[in-house]
């Protein structure tokens, strides 16, 4: 049987780990994968459309995007369990005196990726429901190291959480 190319985006090196585990699993069930590694969504997109790989394991964005570029042929896979439930946090320095999501107008936020629904997509629709428009009064960077020294809001992707957080309605 040939192997199915499968596009994965490694955006850490574990990752590269947990794609032999699924190879692995996939051989023992006599369906063949072959992984095919990519730096970025719009890479591994792209190398769908060319047919460099068969399937692509997609975030929810490119996912829209090979839809978008095939008119609706691209087929939707399964979502991992992991996936369920993940929640984006507010994160503000204890320093500062915030006590609305409004206090935060005209100020930098840090955000991540920029193709991530839940790091950046999903906040800033979440600031815009509160009044505030990105890039008219708020500001955002990409959530690197060397940003966040000078950054006073960010968004945060995970269960860490500091004083005060707003909540996000």
């Amino acid at each position: 049987m040939e192997k199915i190319k499968l596009g994965a985006v490694i955006y850490a090196p574990k990752v590269t780990v947990i794609w032999g585990i699924i190879q692995e699993f996939f051989e023992q069930e006599n369906c063949p994968i072959e992984p095919v590694f990519y730096k970025d969504y719009k890479s591994q997109v792209d190398g769908l459309m060319s047919g460099e790989i068969d399937i692509a394991w997609n975030s929810p964005l490119a996912w829209l995007d090979s839809y978008l570029r095939t008119k609706g042929e691209c087929l939707n896979g399964s979502m991992r369990d992991t996936d369920q439930d993940r929640k984006s946090y507010l994160v503000v320095r204890k320093d500062k005196d915030y006590q609305t999501i409004s206090d935060i107008k005209g100020k930098t936020i840090g955000f991540g990726a920029y193709d991530s629904p839940q790091a950046r997509l999903i906040p800033i629709y979440h600031l815009h429901k509160n009044g505030l428009e990105f890039e008219k009064g708020l500001y955002g960077k990409s959530a690197l190291i060397s940003v966040l020294a000078s950054t006073e809001i960010m968004w945060e992707e995970s269960w860490m959480q500091q004083r005060p957080c707003f909540p996000v309605k």
